[in-house]
């Protein structure tokens, strides 16, 4: 009986839960009519993609992620500017903030540079803005001084500015005067370039006026500057010894000028801080600045 199950046509085969009936002349598979393109198209796909998914369903699922992710997405990274000093929404800041800053005075000449400059005065208005910028990081703040500053520069070769400390860098995340010079520079359309490096590790802020007078020491990369007019950009201006002491080391590495501009100039005997005393913000508190301590 067995023998004859083992040669008969009938014989049965399972393979992969399909059902083959053997020829009894040669033994091979029988395929009914019409079966064996499509037989062979089947295998051809399962071959070149076994384990994905078909494009419409690919689509489908894309867009149903969409339609939840998108609003939320658009909720968060779209968010509308607000002006830093009434929360206004508009551009920072606001066409009826920005005419209460109010414009700075001649700034008093500093030894070696050329020219010196700043577009505010440091008042509460234009401290608010300015802190919003450095310690919220409101890039666009950074446009509004960039345009300034630009209006008030003379013709330069290069855009450079006075580097922060290593370790306000690292708590900001980034160096406010750099970010405001290759601002500058992008409505200028001139080249800029890190041309000064900072001796020291010691930093202006919380200082009285007897120290930050000292200054600190600045180092010129005089290849890149050898030659050329500087626009030297700094934050804020307040004993103009930062700004002395980069002159000073732009000359000594071959600056023809050097052109100091600020966006904010600390008249005398304010400073931007209570002698002696530290403050410590604390970003995202309260106001557009910050909270003070």
């Amino acid at each position: 009986m067995s023998g004859e199950l083992a040669h008969s046509p009938l014989r049965k085969r399972r393979d992969g839960g399909r059902v083959e009936r053997r020829s009894e002349s040669d033994g091979s598979p029988e395929r009914e009519p019409g079966d064996a393109g499509q037989q062979e198209q089947h295998a051809n796909r399962e071959v070149a993609t076994p384990h994905t998914t078909s494009p419409t369903i690919r689509r489908a699922t894309i867009r149903r992620a969409g339609s939840v992710i998108g609003p939320a997405y658009r909720r968060v990274m779209f968010l509308p500017t607000r002006c830093p000093l009434c929360a206004t929404i508009g551009p920072a800041p606001c066409g009826s903030c920005a005419r209460q800053l109010e414009r700075a005075p001649a700034v008093p000449a500093i030894a070696g540079c050329t020219s010196i400059g700043a577009c505010y005065r440091y008042d509460d208005a234009a401290r608010s803005m300015m802190l919003a910028f450095k310690y919220r990081n409101r890039r666009d703040i950074v446009a509004f001084c960039a345009r300034a500053l630009a209006a008030m520069a003379p013709p330069v070769d290069l855009v450079t500015w006075a580097p922060s400390t290593a370790v306000r860098v690292r708590d900001r995340g980034f160096d406010q005067a750099e970010v405001l010079a290759r601002a500058v520079a992008r409505v200028l359309r001139v080249p800029t370039a890190s041309t000064l490096r900072r001796v020291g590790a010691g930093h202006q802020t919380g200082l009285d006026a007897a120290a930050r007078r000292v200054g600190p020491v600045f180092e010129a990369r005089a290849p890149r500057v050898a030659g050329r007019g500087v626009l030297l950009i700094d934050d804020i201006v307040t004993t103009g010894s930062t700004f002395a002491q980069a002159a000073s080391a732009l000359g000594a590495g071959g600056a023809l000028a050097v052109h100091a501009r600020a966006c904010c100039w600390t008249p005398p005997g304010r400073g931007r801080h209570e002698p002696g005393r530290e403050r410590t913000v604390r970003p995202g508190c309260g106001g557009a600045g910050g909270v003070e301590s």
